[in-house]
């Protein structure tokens, strides 16, 4: 018994000098701990504390076609005032291909474009080798 106890000790030992050490915080607020017992630092905890308080005004409830087809229009109007519209003007897309690359069976073309000034989108654009053109995309 005192032997099992001995080699379950000992790997335990061995366990944890195995184990990586604690990180420990250094930064500005090191060595500060009075007066911030209450405080949080934690942007993502935040983010997902206002998600889970948040009121679901536009959650799918409908029973009817009719009841889909207006909540369908009721939630693309707020998406798009969420995202701030649509630009009043079209604007010039000014499309590059940055880089092209071939793989088995299709290319990859890396495109960068502007979505609305001041935006530019990077974008990947994916070519069968065997397809007909001009081809359809999405």
């Amino acid at each position: 018994m005192r032997v099992v106890a001995g080699l379950t000790a000992a790997r335990a030992v061995r366990l944890r000098a195995q184990a990586p050490a604690p990180s420990v915080y250094v930064g500005p607020l090191t060595g500060i701990e009075k007066g911030l017992e209450d405080r949080r630092f934690d942007p993502v905890a935040y983010t997902i504390d206002l998600y889970a308080a948040a009121p679901r005004r536009l959650r799918f409830q409908a029973r009817t076609r009719s009841d889909a087809d207006a909540w369908q229009k009721t939630l693309r109007s707020k998406l798009i005032e969420l995202v701030g519209g649509f630009p009043a003007d079209r604007q010039p897309l000014r499309p590059i291909t940055v880089e092209t690359r071939s793989f088995p069976g299709y290319s990859r073309e890396k495109v960068v474009f502007d979505s609305r000034p001041g935006v530019s989108v990077l974008a990947y654009l994916l070519l069968p080798e065997k397809a007909r053109r001009p081809a359809a995309t999405m």
